[in-house]
């Protein structure tokens, strides 16, 4: 029998948006400051970051290899485009992948934009999210040589090749101006962060 496909609503319909990523700024990231300020979706081993978070969202089947304890412990909603995750843990939300690039209308599908930040840039988008703020999508590496970091967490146990951004990055153009025009507003609160697809802020000011 094929797996059930989610058809997500829109249960954050105009609500504010923060979607961690894994990028080095988040290290020793305080979470707290996130708590009633709006909806919170993470993104991989983010989970661990905020735990009260509102959702958690994964592509990865390596990932979720990985991190399967601490994914079937949580609670909250938690989607992912992987069918093998699913098999295994069926509390998990359901999604089609899409096509690489663009933003994807059909409430079941994400497109891919060869990231997870960026599918869960469209995840929110289904959600109903009216402003997105993006944290730890730095979208480049700390250091040099071996002491190269390319996530708050020290990298995953398969090191990542860091030029992976340079083919992340242009994607992400695909989708500013059709979530413009469903007016979504997304801005950048990662410090230093390479992304310049849509206007940089300060986390303090969306948080007053």
């Amino acid at each position: 029998m094929d797996p059930p496909i989610w058809s997500v609503p829109r249960l954050w319909d105009g609500e504010r948006v923060f979607i961690l990523g894994g990028g080095p700024s988040l290290k020793g990231f305080g979470a707290e400051c996130l708590r009633g300020k709006g909806r919170v979706l993470v993104v991989n081993t983010s989970y661990k970051l905020v735990p009260f978070a509102d959702a958690l969202y994964f592509a990865d089947k390596r990932w979720f290899d990985w991190e399967e304890p601490g994914v079937r412990r949580w609670t909250a909603l938690k989607v992912t485009i992987n069918a093998d995750a699913w098999r295994r843990d069926d509390a998990l939300k359901l999604i089609r992948s899409g096509k690489m690039g663009g933003l994807s209308e059909d409430p079941t599908t994400v497109n891919l934009g060869n990231n997870s930040g960026f599918q869960a840039i469209n995840l929110a988008f289904h959600l109903g999210a009216g402003r997105i703020v993006l944290l730890g999508f730095d979208m480049r590496w700390h250091g040099s040589g071996p002491s190269i970091v390319t996530h708050w967490h020290g990298g995953h146990p398969r090191s990542q090749v860091a030029t992976v951004f340079t083919r992340m990055i242009p994607a992400f153009d695909t989708i500013r101006k059709p979530l413009e025009r469903h007016g979504v507003e997304v801005v950048n609160a990662t410090p230093d962060s390479a992304l310049k697809t849509w206007p940089m802020v300060q986390l303090a000011d969306e948080l007053m």
